[in-house]
């Protein structure tokens, strides 16, 4: 079983929040799937989004480069294949784009810093850190052939860097998912026994061969 319901409010061209919520399970960030099992007990209902997003949509000053921030937990605002992240993941942080657009070509640039855990005294508690760069190419948008019209090349390099993940996680709530980790302490947390800092560059062809309409 899965189920999504949410809510979004435009409060302007520059303002949006939204909430939504949808089963699934503590202990698995990106899947809403919720089993018929354990006779008949309760469905558990989760915060899947609770976000702000602020953007210079619609300002002239902004026009040619322009900005967007969110905050909260949101859906990833960088680009991504399903090799690194699952489309279902909705990360906790801020996160904020800049994308000028010349032409058939957009830059973008992303960059942001998500929590993993809340576990250290001193304030080093377990983060991801990331910058995007990216470029997408509209080919030929007045070509009357439809698959040339709609063909976009795309690309971007990322950088993942994880901080303080000697810190620990904490084990209660979270999943090791396949990392080798050291000999948990004492105080219910793991120790995962390696840093990870990651480059990721993709790059992606859409097209559309025919349309119905």
């Amino acid at each position: 079983m899965r189920l999504r319901f949410g809510a979004k409010a435009t409060v302007s061209d520059q303002v949006e929040a939204g909430v939504r919520f949808a089963t699934g399970t503590n202990l698995d960030p990106t899947s809403t799937n919720q089993s018929f099992q354990d006779v008949f007990d309760k469905k558990d209902l989760f915060v899947d989004l609770a976000y702000l997003k602020l953007s210079t949509a619609g300002l002239d000053q902004f026009e040619s480069v322009p900005l967007t921030l969110w905050g909260g937990k949101f859906e990833t605002p960088w680009s991504f294949t399903g090799l690194v992240w699952d489309s279902d993941l909705t990360p906790e942080g801020v996160a904020l784009s800049l994308a000028p657009a010349m032409g058939p070509v957009t830059l973008s640039t992303t960059g942001g810093v998500f929590p993993i855990d809340e576990l250290a005294a001193n304030g080093e508690d377990p983060a991801l850190w990331l910058a995007q760069a990216g470029v997408s190419w509209s080919v030929a948008p007045e070509a009357a052939e439809e698959w040339l019209k709609h063909l976009t090349v795309k690309g971007a390099m990322t950088y993942y860097d994880y901080m303080n993940l000697d810190q620990g996680i904490d084990t209660t709530n979270s999943n090791r998912f396949g990392n080798t980790v050291q000999t948990a302490s004492s105080a219910g947390t793991t120790l995962f026994q390696f840093d990870y800092n990651e480059w990721d560059l993709m790059g992606e062809i859409h097209s559309m061969l025919f349309s119905s309409g």
